[in-house]
């Protein structure tokens, strides 16, 4: 599962979660302890690099989850440069929760939930195109 997927499951089922990952290259622990669009990140200089190869033909599947993953800083999260195939954006831990909560806050929810759950949320849900 990649790193954004993971993010957005407290949203998604409306549970806090804890999500734990290693950063590749160095199997470094990663924990995010996720409550729908707020979290706690070990370490605190946790981000997610989004990456994707150039195939463009293939599913993006096979483009892009194995490239999102969580990094212990933005410096390890520089991975693209050692693998040539692949390219992608650092996103801090803002961005990486924002993505993770538009894509999938509200893939579960019946139609009209969302506003009445968000109206009970301090900050207003991020919706995608806005």
């Amino acid at each position: 599962m990649c790193a954004i997927d993971a993010l957005g499951i407290s949203a998604m089922l409306g549970i806090p979660i804890t999500v734990t990952s290693t950063e590749p290259g160095t199997d470094r622990t990663v924990t995010v302890q996720v409550d729908h669009d707020t979290a706690r990140w070990h370490p605190d200089t946790t981000v997610v690099c989004a990456g994707t190869t150039g195939d463009a033909c293939g599913p993006s599947v096979d483009r892009t989850c194995g490239h999102i993953n969580f990094f212990t800083t933005p410096d390890a999260a520089h991975w693209t440069a050692r693998n040539h195939d692949v390219t992608g954006v650092v996103l801090d831990q803002d961005e990486a929760l924002a993505s993770a909560v538009a894509e999938f806050g509200a893939l579960l929810r019946p139609a009209g939930q969302e506003a009445q759950q968000s109206a009970t949320r301090s900050t207003p849900p991020v919706r995608p195109g806005r």
